[in-house]
Formats: structure tokens, C-alpha cells, sequence
């Protein structure tokens, strides 16, 4: 049994340093995109365009067969749940957040930028607002590239942006290559499955101590749930209030023309009293 552990270790591990890439190049308005696995790359776009085959020979239609009538299928009756389901707390929403954004940083220090390059020139007809393009431009690079440093080893940057007021046209060349092993992949989905199944079973044992141990707290937190379920029962009920209030409109119109009829009837036996009182 040790053996096979160990052999299920060792594939696992060295799966996990199997390196995955993307190759992306955009010069001059064209696209090329390439898939790299082990240091090899495999062309994506754009693909090679095959010979012509010949067309093949016209065959006679095969004659079309007769459709069995389909059964129709009762419809499954739903089980009611019982007890209160899964409830989250706010502290519990912000734990699973955190987990989260624990896993994405091991994923984005698993990334490695092998080469990137960004050249842009930026053109207009107004001067004006071309010099304003230009150093919001220059203003979010800027800002961007600590960041970046910071998440990501990037080996070979070139980066730079330039004005022109003559042509007119943008001009705009990426070149980036990303690396990525698969063990980083491994890592970000551990901890954000472990730490929320975590969660999830914390929040199931506590519920359930309180149903069989704590009755009048668990009957507190059922009467004023979490913020999720708040959420939901709130979505809910504006539903079920748009839907009574049309059913209440559709109503009111049906009874609309029976009081009209009502108020006419009433109206013409006063002026039959009437006309009798004045005979």
C-alpha cells in the first residue's frame, strides 16, 4: 500500500512540473497565437490552410423514416428540505473571499513572463486631445508597472510608448510569452477547494450542534439568517410582490366593468322611482 502511495506521489510531483505557455504576437495587424507545452510550440492561429478535396458524387437521398411518437415524462415531485440549508454569516463571506484571493496569488506567482513587448504610438487629429491620450496613457503604465513586478518574473520587457500628429492612425505592437507550471494550477485549486470545504463543514457542524444542543439560539438564527440567505429571501419576496401585485391589477380590471354595470342599474331604478312618484 506504501508503494502505490509513494508511485501516486511521484506522478503527482512530476505532473506538477510540467510547464504550459501561450505565445501571443500582434506586429503590424497581425495575429499569430501559439500554444507551448515542455518548451515546444504548437501553432494555433492562424492555421494552415488545407488543399481543396473533391467534391464527392452526388448519392441519393436516403428515404426518411418514420418518427416514433415520444412518451411524455411524468414530472418528479420535489423533496422538501428540511432545516435551514446552508446560511452564511458575513465573517464566513469574507473568509471565503479570503481563501480565494489566497489561491489566484499562488497562481499568479506561479506565472512566468518570458518575453514582453509593448509599443504604442498614439496619433490623432486634434493635437489637443492627443496630447491628453498620450499622458493618461503614460499615467496607467506607470502605475501598472510596479504591480506587475511585484506578481509576476518577467525577463525581458520592452515597453515604450511615443506621439505622433501627423498620420493620424494608431499604432499598437504586443509581444508576450507566458510560462506557467502546472503545479501552480495544483496549489491555487488545493487551497481554494480545502479552505472553503472547510468553511462549509464548520458552518454544517455548527448548525447542527444548534438544532440538537441550543434550540432557542438555533431558532434565533433561523428567524434572522445571514447575509446570503437575507439576499435571497429578499430577491424572493420582491418576486412574489411583483407577481401579487399583477395578479391584483389583472383582478381589479375583471371587477372594473361588474360595479359600472352595478352603478347603472342603481341609476335607472331611481329614475323609475321617479318618473312613478311624479305620475
Amino acid at each position: 500500500m506504501l508503494k502505490i502511495l509513494l508511485v501516486i506521489v511521484l506522478i503527482c510531483f512530476l505532473i506538477g512540473l510540467i510547464t504550459v505557455g501561450v505565445d501571443l504576437c500582434y506586429v503590424g495587424g497581425e495575429l499569430t497565437l501559439s500554444a507551448k507545452l515542455c518548451g515546444f510550440l504548437v501553432k494555433i492561429y492562424p492555421r494552415e490552410k488545407k488543399p481543396a478535396k473533391e467534391k464527392p458524387r452526388e448519392e441519393k437521398e436516403p428515404e426518411p423514416k418514420e418518427e416514433k411518437p415520444k412518451k411524455e415524462k411524468k414530472p418528479k415531485k420535489k423533496k422538501k428540505k428540511e432545516g435551514p440549508g446552508l446560511m452564511i454569516s458575513g465573517d464566513e463571506l469574507i473568509e471565503l473571499l479570503q481563501k480565494l484571493l489566497k489561491g489566484l496569488g499562488k497562481f499568479t506567482k506561479g506565472i512566468n513572463v518570458d518575453h514582453f513587448l509593448l509599443h504604442i504610438i498614439v496619433s490623432g487629429k486634434d493635437p489637443y486631445n492627443t496630447a491628453r491620450i498620450f499622458a493618461y496613457l503614460n499615467a496607467i503604465l506607470s502605475s501598472l508597472a510596479p504591480v506587475c513586478a511585484q506578481r509576476f518574473r518577467c525577463k525581458d520587457p520592452d515597453v515604450w510608448t511615443d506621439i505622433d500628429f501627423n498620420t493620424g492612425k494608431w499604432l499598437t505592437d504586443i509581444e508576450i510569452a507566458v510560462v506557467l507550471r502546472v503545479g501552480a494550477v495544483f496549489a491555487m485549486l488545493n487551497t481554494i477547494l480545502f479552505g472553503v470545504l472547510g468553511i462549509l463543514i464548520r458552518n454544517k457542524w455548527e448548525w447542527f450542534r444548534l438544532k440538537h444542543f441550543d434550540k432557542e439560539e438555533y431558532k434565533f438564527r433561523v428567524e434572522n439568517p445571514g447575509i446570503v440567505t437575507k439576499l435571497i429571501r429578499s430577491l424572493l419576496t420582491k418576486e412574489d410582490g411583483a407577481e401579487a401585485a399583477g395578479e391584483e391589477e389583472q383582478n381589479t380590471g375583471e371587477q372594473q366593468p361588474d360595479e359600472h354595470n352595478q352603478e347603472s342599474e342603481q341609476q335607472d331604478n331611481t329614475e323609475q322611482e321617479r318618473t312613478a312618484s311624479n305620475g
